[in-house]
């Protein structure tokens, strides 16, 4: 068009006024937009020539409100309460980036159920959204990690839990892939960024996708043991797959050179669920030192739907630098009223992570090395007695005890003696549930919830108990309630 003499063709313009708009807004342009889009071309090019013409026709094009916003307001019919119903198409968008990153035209499912016309009710809705669910996703296969354990878990199985907005919604709610940012400055072995985050993704998505009790695995399971025990369990089923596919004598190789790595790793049994997994730990440490303090107040807001009281103006929110003495020992300053009536919502719940040094290693013992003047967590066997007798080691106890409060349920509420005990009961808890299935909302609806979506919420969790604990079932009842499909 820029380099045709005179005025171009009538085809080419049309062609570009197709193309553009359906890249700048993610779908066809209608019969009605058309002809107003045509015209307002042809003025551009009449008064500024061909190049200039074109130029602003495109920026009008791309900055169109469609282009630079999701549009919501419901386009559908009226309801006797004054609801509008998602047209089709707002509807074909909202369903597409619910659960990936691409316009509607890119995904077949959608695309196919649009171009029939069926996306006008509730029941057509659903159909889409099993369809898609059914469909699943590829796993994520970038950025291995250099460890054949964590990459074998972080490979995993085709399915709905590696939907892009799907491990979006895991990745906010635990923050685990701010570990891979937290430097650390303490003694002991470290994890390599990307098996640090690639394990945990790897785990979330096996157990959305084996849907059965999700929220209970994701806080209980103890696939999140880093052990030899878990990594020849994953061996023996994947050989089992690859005889399927493989030459006996590959599949075999491959299996020796799997049990022989596997000699590396220790027979772990103390992690239960992704709060106990180095990840969500490191996110939620400082750099030389675990922090209760964030780990309670995340566990308050997150799991047990509760407020934390904002910091008064004028504290000076720190502990003693004692470095000869253990962190609980140094957090007895906050057993003051003054400082109490806030940490007693957060801390008994973060204090039970002590059984976890601060890279999130299984805690054996704790040794204070006097000439060093640090605390040692990770020393061998030999090296511990070598630094007792030598008196260069002074071991101190470490109490993992806690209390989780608040939640009114018999069994839940107590004392905890560490934090096994901790993340098992949040797991059974029904406020637990609840509190996830929020955030869930707040997520897919891109709000917080109101008292009118009560029984969005109700819904949504008698799917889940229901179905059995399937995540995929919570997903279908929010994405078809009248809280995501209608607009007042």
């Amino acid at each position: 068009i820029s380099e045709a003499q005179g005025n171009p063709p009538r085809e080419a313009l049309e062609r570009v006024i197709r193309e553009e708009f359906s890249r700048a807004c993610g779908r066809p342009i209608t019969k009605d937009e058309f002809p107003k889009y045509l015209a307002f071309m042809e003025r551009n090019l009449a008064q500024g020539g061909n190049e200039a013409g074109l130029k602003t026709t495109l920026l009008g094009i791309y900055l169109s409100s469609e282009a630079v916003y999701r549009i919501e307001l419901g386009r559908g019919p009226a309801d006797e309460h004054g609801r509008h119903f998602l047209s089709p198409q707002e509807i074909a968008f909202a369903l597409s980036y619910a659960l990936t990153d691409s316009p509607p035209t890119n995904n077949p499912i959608i695309k196919k159920a649009y171009d029939s016309k069926k996306l006008s009710n509730k029941a057509e809705v659903e159909k889409v959204v099993r369809a898609m669910i059914a469909a699943g996703a590829p796993p994520i296969r970038k950025h291995f990690p250099a460890s054949a354990f964590h990459r074998m878990i972080q490979e995993g199985e085709h399915g709905f839990g590696y939907y892009p907005r799907i491990v979006r919604f895991f990745e906010e709610f635990f923050l685990y892939p701010r570990a891979e940012g937290t430097f650390k400055d303490s003694p002991g072995p470290g994890m390599g960024g990307r098996a640090l985050i690639g394990a945990p993704q790897g785990h979330i998505a096996a157990i959305v996708n084996e849907d059965t009790q999700v929220l209970e695995e994701l806080l209980s399971s103890p696939r999140f043991n880093n052990s030899r025990i878990q990594l020849l369990k994953m061996v023996d089923e994947r050989y089992a797959k690859k005889l399927k596919t493989q030459p006996k004598e590959k599949a075999d190789a491959w299996r020796a050179d799997m049990i022989k790595k596997s000699n590396k790793l220790t027979d772990d049994t103390f992690r239960a669920g992704m709060l106990h997994d180095l990840s969500w730990l490191i996110t939620h440490s400082t750099n030389d030192q675990n922090d209760p303090v964030h780990r309670g107040i995340w566990i308050r807001t997150h799991l047990l739907a509760g407020n934390v009281p904002a910091l008064p103006i004028g504290v000076d929110a720190k502990i003693p630098e004692d470095h000869d003495k253990p962190l609980r020992q140094r957090f007895e300053v906050t057993k003051a009223k003054e400082c109490w009536k806030c940490h007693k919502h957060f801390e008994p719940l973060g204090m039970p992570f002590e059984s976890f040094t601060d890279r999130g290693w299984v805690r054996t013992g704790m040794y204070y090395h006097k000439k060093q003047r640090r605390f040692e967590t990770m020393l061998t066997p030999d090296k511990i007695k070598s630094g007792l007798e030598k008196g260069e080691l002074i071991e101190h106890p470490f109490d993992t005890s806690g209390k989780i409060t608040g939640t009114g349920e018999v069994g839940i509420d107590g004392p905890v003696k560490d934090a096994n005990e901790l993340v098992t009961k949040l797991a059974r808890s029904t406020r637990v549930r609840q509190s996830i299935i929020r955030h869930c909302f707040r997520y897919w609806m891109g709000r917080n919830e109101m008292l009118s979506d009560s029984k969005t919420l109700i819904d949504a969790e008698k799917s889940y108990l229901d179905s059995g604990g399937k995540f995929s079932e919570l997903l279908v009842s929010l994405l078809t309630s009248d809280s995501f499909l209608y607009r007042k």
